[in-house]
């Protein structure tokens, strides 16, 4: 079980310089959650490769269909205390830290990129090619 990050299931739903490293990790473990975050910044990637023209609109809507397609939704609303206080322990902004959030509730690792959370949380965070 894995809690993955925004970007790390646009590199596995987009083909990328960081999809193998990705798919890699998906061939160890195929069970991924997610924040219900997730989908509002899902949406929001899919719709900034529109913008920039690297996809059209119905290429973008079947990657973001196959985007969710890959995660499992955890649908409950992050402890606002919890996220306070994880966010003045690191810095990290709140939408990251209810991706730390979720991965301690799990007890699973948090895969990312993002420097500042594998920084402020080495034993959850980890990139993904070092899982």
């Amino acid at each position: 079980m894995i809690v993955a990050d925004t970007n790390v299931v646009s590199y596995l739903a987009i083909e990328g310089a960081r999809t193998a490293s990705v798919e890699r990790v998906r061939a160890k473990d195929r069970t991924w959650f997610v924040p219900s975050l997730f989908v509002h910044e899902w949406l929001n990637v899919v719709t900034l490769h529109v913008k920039q023209n690297l996809m059209d609109r119905d290429v973008a809507s079947r990657t973001y269909a196959r985007g969710l397609s890959m995660v499992r939704i955890d649908e409950r609303r992050p402890d606002p205390v919890e996220i306070i206080n994880l966010h003045l322990r690191s810095g990290c902004t709140s939408y990251d830290c209810q991706f730390v959030a979720l991965a301690e509730d799990l007890g699973a690792r948090l895969l990312t990129i993002d420097g500042e959370v594998l920084k402020a949380f080495p034993e959850i965070a980890v990139r993904p090619e070092d899982f």
